[in-house]
């Protein structure tokens, strides 16, 4: 693929890394998970995170970081910028590949690891639009690169680790295909606009808003479990992302 892009998919994956680099901060400062609102002033200012495009007529891009303009600003345990763009470029390759067993080498908080799984997923390729994404670090040898079958190990690895509630219910699971409305995680809840429908899904309380946010107004895949009342119980949701794009 050569030329131009979607604009909204180039603006997604800009965003999405720029939460990757913000996150990988916090982690490294042993910071609590943050699941709603934006990353701090002080962690924004630790670690800008630069993308320039790698190959003209491509879509690859260098990723690097702006440290801050004063170095009194590294305080005592403050990761560096170059810790933050080695751990971060770790974090996604050990998310691309056998994501289950590499990731919690390096990300062994159970929230942390299923949050940057999650962001790492929203970067991979369906295939519907491209193919690969490659993303190279200005301090790295080799670049990450990002496939459909990173994207199917990852979304393993995510399913996998909520397959025992859904079990435990013993209630069906179906995949519910719309357009996300409306978000409400302090309440617990999501809605899907579904065939003229719209559909509340319980039980997204353990999903970050840099994850979901995104994804309003734009054509979902919902994995729901249906119980016997017809309610919906959260499991997972991607965009679809040839639908949000046409």
């Amino acid at each position: 693929m050569k030329g131009g892009a979607p604009l909204d998919l180039v603006v997604e994956r800009v965003q999405t890394i720029q939460s990757i680099f913000y996150r990988t901060a916090e982690f490294l400062k042993n910071l609590p998970l943050r699941r709603r609102g934006p990353a701090t002033k002080p962690i924004q200012d630790l670690c800008r995170p630069w993308l320039f495009q790698s190959v003209p007529g491509s879509y690859q891009f260098t990723v690097a970081i702006q440290g801050p303009a004063q170095g009194d600003m590294f305080v005592e345990g403050e990761p560096e910028p170059r810790l933050v763009a080695s751990t971060f470029m770790a974090i996604l390759e050990g998310a691309a590949n056998e994501p289950e067993a590499n990731l919690p080498k390096i990300v062994p908080d159970p929230d942390y690891r299923a949050t940057f799984l999650k962001l790492a997923r929203n970067l991979a390729p369906t295939g519907r639009s491209f193919s690969h994404l490659e993303i190279r670090s200005s301090s790295a040898r080799a670049p990450v690169v990002l496939t459909q079958e990173s994207r199917k190990s990852m979304t393993t690895a995510i399913r996998g680790a909520s397959s025992e509630p859904a079990q435990a219910a013993q209630a069906s699971e179906v995949a519910l295909k719309g357009i996300l409305r409306a978000v409400h995680l302090e309440k617990d809840w999501i809605e899907v606009f579904v065939d003229d429908t719209l559909v509340r899904v319980s039980g997204v309380g353990e999903t970050v808003d840099d994850v979901i946010g995104p994804m309003v107004n734009h054509q979902v895949v919902v994995h729901v479990t249906r119980n016997s009342k017809g309610d919906y119980g959260f499991r997972d949701i991607e965009v679809e992302e040839g639908a949000s794009e046409a």
